[in-house]
């Protein structure tokens, strides 16, 4: 029944974060990571060779919704051998896969000029007499022209994850999908969706009109590993087709104002509906490449302290100072290239400190340290 639609993994079922609510927060579905850990097992080798042989895969009674606990599904794919080891660990975590491919380009290219936007001219209020709350949609840019010239593409950047706030939403998240942009020639476009609740306010952000623009549809993102990971844990890996040569103009759609400029500068100079972007490709990350594929899978992405317990990435033998190090240096030349507030932040922040070299910064945090992700009450 399925073998018609698992030609490649983004035609694989995709199964959604089903989460219950308890007293103390939200908890996900445990089918979701044994459905998930099977699933990709069938794509991983349904891909790797033709033919109609039979593949049976032994399914625990019960798991799923639906499955109707009948403990054994025949699935007409490539009887293709694993090792052990790929079998008990994507049993345990769907996202590691020993048979994914193996990241075969350059993490941290040199970085690609500065995106060009025209930052507005304006005078700061040195009395601090007109900060006036602004919650009215951003003025809608121009129209750009040629924008895509030079790019084999655009990123949709428009999510982090789910439970996070400000500071890994506005950049630890966005920092990590713009070195991917980087990796391999995409012109990045930050236009956010609701999906990062902590960071959206739907009497703010929910105004505008929706905003309609075609470029090419037929191409996604796939999953890779790094050569030095034992265990196959997965990260965002090169641009490919869904279907061999295939792409098609489609018409996308945008809603609300975005989230971004409210605050910041447009990372690029890129608009929807740009002529030169109508026959390149537009993609984007979805929640499992965000949370855990750049979170703490990625040997690439930037982080700000050790995720997770991934030995090759953690290094736990450095002293943290000089994990961190390169870390810090690689983000500083992307925040550097692509993150300015917007004349509004900037004025609110003169005035909140004039005297910047007598002021102490205090960051607290409580916006997403709920008792579900270890902050207590």
């Amino acid at each position: 029944e399925m073998k018609p639609y698992i030609k490649s993994m983004s035609d694989c079922l995709t199964f959604s974060h089903d989460q219950v609510s308890d007293d103390h927060g939200y908890e996900i579905n445990e089918d979701y990571f044994d459905v998930g850990s099977y699933m990709r097992k069938i794509v991983a080798q349904a891909q790797s060779l033709p033919g109609d042989e039979s593949y049976k895969v032994e399914v625990a009674s019960g798991v799923g919704h639906g499955s109707g606990g009948d403990g054994e599904k025949q699935i007409q794919t490539t009887p293709t051998p694993t090792t052990d080891k790929t079998e008990e660990k994507t049993d345990q975590w769907p996202w590691a896969d020993l048979t994914a491919p193996v990241a075969d380009y350059k993490y941290f290219p040199e970085t690609r000029r500065r995106q060009s936007v025209d930052e507005p001219v304006f005078l700061l209020d040195k009395h601090c007499s007109s900060l006036v709350l602004d919650t009215s949609p951003p003025i809608v840019r121009p129209l750009s022209n040629g924008s895509c010239d030079g790019f084999d593409g655009v990123l949709h950047i428009r999510q982090g994850d789910v439970g996070g706030a400000a500071g890994t939403i506005f950049f630890v998240f966005l920092l990590g999908q713009l070195q991917y942009a980087e990796q391999f020639n995409l012109k990045p476009w930050v236009h956010l969706n609701s999906e990062s609740e902590k960071v959206y306010d739907p009497l703010v952000h929910d105004q505008g009109e929706q905003r309609k623009f075609t470029m090419m549809d037929g191409m996604d993102i796939s999953w890779a590993r790094d050569a030095r990971d034992p265990d196959g844990y997965l990260f965002p890996g090169r641009p490919r087709h869904k279907r061999p040569g295939q792409l098609r103009q489609k018409e996308f759609s945008v809603e609300g104002t975005g989230v971004w400029n409210h605050y910041f500068l447009p990372v690029s100079d890129f608009s929807p509906g740009d002529p030169s972007c109508e026959n390149k490709p537009i993609l984007t990350f979805d929640h499992d490449m965000i949370a855990p594929g750049i979170h703490y899978q990625s040997p690439w992405a930037p982080m700000v302290w050790r995720v997770g317990d991934i030995a090759h990435i953690n290094r736990n033998d450095l002293d943290f100072d000089v994990w961190i190090e390169p870390k810090r240096r690689n983000a500083a030349k992307l925040v550097k290239n692509y993150i300015r507030f917007n004349a509004e932040i900037q004025q609110r922040a003169e005035c909140a400190h004039p005297k910047q070299e007598n002021s102490l910064g205090i960051h607290i945090r409580h916006s997403d340290k709920e008792v579900s992700r270890g902050g207590g009450k």
